[in-house]
């Protein structure tokens, strides 16, 4: 829109000015360009009226009703009906500022994105190296906890070692799960039915004084989710809740389920993963009346490490983004200082029906095992470990260094062969490659493959029943058992 003034007073406008103000064309005149921006923006302008400068700045103006908008102001001294006068355009701003806005936005995401790669590379390397040692700390404990049954000082030593190194293994997997290395296998489950299967859990997780108030809609549909990664989530909530409640007598803590829509608006203002669309999702959200949190901590929240407690926790609520975006979800923050705080997190709504879950103990008891397995890992602790725990079944084995050395061994031996062992991570012909020439020979044959980068390397290798994975580091019960099962064995 453009504006003439003379000695400071609108003598001529155009309507787009005007419209542009919210108002009519007579209801500009006889005013001044000040009256149309903010204080501060008016220094602007008469800067540039007393410099008589030419060039295009940026400002806020002012329309009728008060609201505010960016402009672009243009000014250049003309002589006017014999007069000198100022012709000043302004120029909507909005549009443009929005898109800049939204290539912020996007540009922070890319780089959001890169670091998560970059931590995800480190993460995989440390990963691998740090799980196969954990490995050794963990079996070896395991296997020197059955030579000590008359040293109760040794066992005790023994059973925290094992403790410690589960405990380490499990942030090992955070710190996958956060940079996105670490793919979940799902099902569909019943949120609410998890919530209500950890009540006892979750009751003595929050502070003795606070009060748990579970609010569980009935009827929802299922989420595809993993039950252990959910479970996390809701325990990290919890605990962060619990918290922040610190020692006051009227402290609660809500955990509530349910449905609603979620608009594409109501994910821009969300932590989400990229993949993540409007829809209909099932939440789980966790709140209460504790010390809440300010701007500065609520940006902070989800930054791995960070905490605002004297000690930290590892990845805490960082580890909750991750698995949130592994589940194609959202979470939304609402909280102010004193005012308490709510944590939404949102999982896309599955058109299956929940899984039935059954939490009948496993049969356990004394293998006696037959059978010629053939194990392959390029770590000789490892290898060595592995041997001796297939041994202890009953079974007969024949280790490999690498997968080539694998493949070799079974074209030789393949009508003697009962059972295979595959490390991922192997040279000369890693474990996949591998599992697809052994695959290309015998469609039958058990296998078990094995990684330090849990799921995320056997993900493309269409699991099925002849075909199991097993995560380093791996409790000796965890991997016997994926053998008898495999094995179609029975406890004697």
């Amino acid at each position: 829109g453009l504006a003439v003034s003379v000695g400071g007073k609108i003598l001529e406008t155009n309507e787009t000015f005007a419209a542009l103000l919210g108002m009519t064309r007579e209801e500009a005149l006889r005013r001044t360009p000040l009256d149309f921006t903010t204080p501060e923006s008016g220094q602007l302008v008469l800067e540039s009226i007393r410099q008589g400068r030419e060039q295009a700045y940026e400002a806020v103006a002012v329309r009728k009703d008060g609201s505010t908008f960016p402009v672009e102001i243009l000014g250049r001294n003309i002589i006017y009906q014999g007069q000198p006068a100022r012709i000043t355009a302004f120029r909507d701003l909005t549009d443009r500022k929005r898109a800049e806005a939204e290539r912020q936005e996007l540009a922070e995401r890319v780089i959001q994105a890169e670091k998560l790669e970059n931590l995800g590379r480190l993460a995989g390397g440390i990963a691998h190296d740090f799980n196969n040692l954990l490995l050794v700390i963990l079996g070896r404990s395991e296997l020197g906890l059955a030579d000590t049954e008359g040293n109760p000082s040794a066992r005790e030593h023994l059973d925290q070692i094992r403790i410690a190194a589960l405990r380490a293994s499990e942030l090992t997997q955070q710190m996958l799960t956060y940079a996105g290395r670490n793919p979940v296998m799902v099902e569909p489950l019943d949120l609410a039915e998890v919530v209500r299967d950890m009540v006892e859990l979750l009751r003595i997780s929050v502070s003795a004084n606070a009060r748990l108030i579970l609010d569980l809609a009935a009827d929802t549909p299922a989420i595809e989710g993993n039950i252990g990664h959910v479970r996390q989530i809701l325990m990290n909530l919890l605990t962060n809740a619990s918290d922040a409640l610190g020692a006051s007598p009227r402290g609660e803590i809500r955990v509530r389920t349910g449905t609603m829509d979620v608009s594409a608006e109501d994910l821009r203002a969300a932590h989400l993963d990229a993949t993540a669309g409007p829809g209909n999702f099932v939440f789980l959200e966790v709140s209460d009346n504790g010390c809440g949190m300010d701007d500065a901590t609520r940006s902070r929240l989800f930054d791995p490490f960070f905490t605002t407690k004297f000690a930290g926790r590892g990845l805490g609520l960082a580890s909750v983004l991750g698995i949130v975006r592994a589940h194609h979800g959202a979470i939304h923050v609402a909280s102010m200082p004193a005012k308490g705080a709510l944590l939404r997190v949102l999982f896309p709504a599955s058109s299956q029906p929940a899984a039935a879950r059954s939490n009948a103990p496993t049969d356990a008891g004394t293998l006696h095992l037959r059978g010629l397995a053939l194990l392959a890992d390029d770590e000789p602790m490892i290898r060595s470990l592995t041997e001796e725990i297939l041994r202890s079944t009953g079974l007969d084995v024949v280790v490999a260094q690498d997968g080539a050395s694998a493949v070799e061994i079974f074209m030789r031996r393949r009508n003697e062969l009962s059972i295979l062992l595959l490390d991922l991570t192997m040279p000369r012909m890693n474990g996949l490659e591998a599992l697809r020439a052994v695959r290309a020979l015998d469609r039958s044959v058990p296998v078990i493959l094995l990684s330090g980068f849990s799921a995320a390397g056997a993900a493309s290798a269409a699991l099925d029943e002849r075909t199991a994975f097993v995560a380093k580091p791996f409790e000796i019960s965890t991997l016997v058992a994926k053998v008898q099962e495999l094995l179609g064995a029975k406890c004697s």
